[in-house]
């Protein structure tokens, strides 16, 4: 709302008191007078921006239910999760990268709008910075560290052949009680590896990506509210 400032009539007015007008508005900050930006150039960077941020909360809050799971004990581990922690980057994590990045390019194409001095734009790229951080090292690592443990596991496949040598070959390929999978050979009696290390594994899985998820709540409530 526009202020009001007092405006002194000449002599003889007929009604002798003071008059009033409304200047408009007074910018309280630089670019606060710079219109909303529009176009469709930035309403597509802004939707990218968006399913950045929702892929990636999303890839987190799947990643702390898997780890949770694995809390259970090796010998429950489902096939889910292990199909789940095939051995790969977690591209789907990294789309956080994107955020921080479609954001500098909003506050480019917003003309004035959007600076890079606003509190919440800066706050928002430390939270951003605090998750990247943590997914780096306590999220990610964890899960190469189960995909380590888990890549002698075979998935369930189809019935079995066996040969006249009294072999079984399957998916799997378990021949004399081994399991093989690539280039991984694992006693049949301990299947899924180290049991300590992947429940060590799971919980940081689940503490970091709880951590990441509120901090990505967080960023995003700023987005949106721009205090």
């Amino acid at each position: 709302m526009g202020c009001r400032r007092p405006r002194s009539t000449a002599a003889g007015s007929s009604d002798g008191q003071n008059a009033w007008v409304t200047p408009g508005p007074w910018p309280a900050t630089a670019g606060i007078g710079a219109t909303q930006p529009t176009g469709a150039a930035f309403d597509v960077v802004l939707l990218a921006h968006i399913g950045c941020v929702l892929v990636g909360l999303g890839s987190v809050v799947v990643s702390g239910v898997q780890g949770r799971r694995l809390l259970a004990g090796p010998a429950e581990v489902p096939p889910s999760v292990r199909r789940y922690y095939r051995p790969g980057a977690n591209w789907a994590g990294r789309t956080l990268y994107g955020v921080p990045v479609l954001g500098f390019a909003l506050v480019a194409m917003s003309g004035g709008y959007y600076r890079l001095a606003d509190g919440w734009v800066i706050a928002g790229l430390v939270l951003f910075g605090v998750a990247a951080t943590a997914g780096e090292t306590v999220l990610w690592p964890s899960e190469r560290a189960v995909h380590e443990e888990l890549a002698g596991v075979p998935l369930p496949a189809g019935p079995a052949s066996t040969d006249p040598t009294g072999d079984t070959d399957r998916t799997g390929d378990t021949v004399q009680g081994d399991t093989v999978q690539g280039d991984t050979v694992r006693d049949a009696g301990n299947p899924c590896g180290d049991p300590a290390r992947l429940r060590r594994a799971g919980r940081q899985i689940c503490v970091a990506a709880l951590g990441i998820a509120l901090v990505l709540v967080a960023a995003t409530v700023l987005m949106v509210v721009q205090p």
